[in-house]
């Protein structure tokens, strides 16, 4: 039996802090335009699907691919990439040729740029080439949304912490990680850069005046990075260091002088934004890991590189300027991240989930109606947290994760652009 009603969308985060930046977008969006979307959590996923019934599951790893499918079998999966680049060994083509029956049940996956579906269609000659569209990145409407903010706090400093491995916010000891492929040298590294990264802040603190606001990685327990800043050696400087729990990236950098911290995918968003990054691993002796790939190399140089805290620090004083003038950056963004350059990423993805709802009948299952699952989802979430105390660092609540409310204004946006026809622009 078929009827009209609104069609339904769950999105899936795996990791609430890096998820919830895209995917709340992602809701607003299509929430504007009609869509009924609940945003869930990897511990909610299979029962939404099998008691709410939801028309589209929106997804960004394979995991769990085949529950959802045997949750509710008349789904559509959509797989939304969350990087428009990856290093070698964390190949999203890799992951996705290994499971090739989690490959299977994708309807449709949806990548950031030309470039990248290119590649991803070479590696992955399994998947049909109808499957593939490519809608752009939504971290770059809201990089362009906010490069005409004036945000920044005067004297900010931000830290962009990366060490998930020793401070993980999953609460699992290291002991059960260490012998996973190139840990162990990766976990040195992330010990090095950490012990380097405190004795900046500590030198920033003494011989500034500068504010420090400490980033936690998204895989990282927010917890522990707060009561590590509560010790004696911080408890003067109370009132200049603060801890960030903020979902979006991008507002944040957007409101700090300066970024510190080890080169990552964050280059992205603050080259971007036009915002210095002082690279640590000089300081830290492991420069050498991360020039062992060509991407990460690149960031490098779309970076201050300073050899000694003292020269850092000279950067902060005199308040030194970074060129943003790095041709190989601006055009692996334009290859990898922009789908369209006459069209949003948002306007895109609006496009296509339009589509899809026109192009198939909305069918009527019994399911249990929205509120009631809002109810379920808050009701497992509190017992969840009851046997696990850092359930909320990892896993998604409507409550405790609140989406930027600049979304709203984005999404407003979104709904009045106009753009090629909805094939073109896919």
């Amino acid at each position: 039996m078929f009827i009209k009603r609104k069609t339904k969308v769950l999105i899936r985060t795996f990791t609430v802090r890096r998820d919830l930046p895209i995917f709340g977008l992602f809701s607003r969006i299509l929430e504007n335009d009609n869509f009924d979307v609940r945003i869930t959590s990897l511990a909610n996923v299979y029962t939404n699907c099998k008691y709410w019934k939801p028309d589209v599951v929106v997804v960004n790893s394979l995991a769990g691919i085949l529950k959802i499918r045997k949750a509710y079998s008349a789904t559509k999966i959509v797989f939304y990439d969350p990087e428009g680049f990856h290093l070698d060994h964390f190949s999203i083509h890799e992951l996705i040729n290994n499971d090739p029956k989690s490959r299977d049940e994708i309807d449709f996956y949806l990548l950031w740029g030309k470039a990248k579906c290119k590649e991803f269609l070479q590696n992955i000659p399994a998947v049909d080439e109808k499957k593939v569209r490519v809608v752009g990145s939504i971290k770059q409407d809201i990089i362009d949304f906010l490069k005409s903010k004036n945000l920044k706090k005067k004297n900010s400093v931000g830290i962009v912490s990366r060490f998930l491995n020793i401070n993980p916010g999953h609460g699992r000891n290291l002991i059960n990680s260490i012998f996973n492929k190139g840990n162990f040298e990766r976990v040195m590294n992330q010990c090095s850069e950490f012990i380097e990264t405190i004795k900046i802040i500590e030198k920033i603190l003494k011989d500034t005046d500068y504010v420090i606001s400490y980033r936690p990685h998204p895989l990282e327990n927010i917890e522990q990075a707060k009561k590590f800043f509560k010790k004696k050696q911080f408890l003067e400087f109370h009132d200049r260091l603060i801890v960030d729990e903020s979902i979006s990236f991008a507002m944040w950098a957007k409101k700090q002088s300066y970024l510190i911290g080890p080169v990552s995918s964050a280059i992205y968003e603050t080259f971007s934004l036009k915002i210095p990054y002082i690279n640590i691993e000089n300081i830290a002796n492991s420069l050498y890991m991360n020039k062992k790939f060509p991407l990460t190399r690149l960031w490098q140089k779309c970076c201050f590189n300073p050899k000694s805290s003292k020269e850092l620090l000279e950067i902060l004083k005199k308040k030194k300027s970074f060129k943003f003038e790095n041709k190989k950056m601006s055009k692996l963004i334009d290859d990898y991240c922009i789908g369209n350059p006459s069209v949003s990423a948002s306007h895109m993805l609006l496009n296509f989930f339009k589509d899809i709802s026109k192009r198939n009948n909305v069918k009527i299952d019994f399911s249990l109606p929205s509120w009631v699952i809002d109810i379920i989802n808050y009701l497992r979430n509190r017992r969840f947290q009851l046997t696990n105390p850092l359930f909320f660092l990892v896993n998604y609540d409507s409550l405790e994760h609140k989406i930027p409310r600049f979304y709203k204004q984005l999404a407003e946006i979104t709904s009045k652009e106009k753009s090629p026809n909805i094939e073109k622009s896919l």
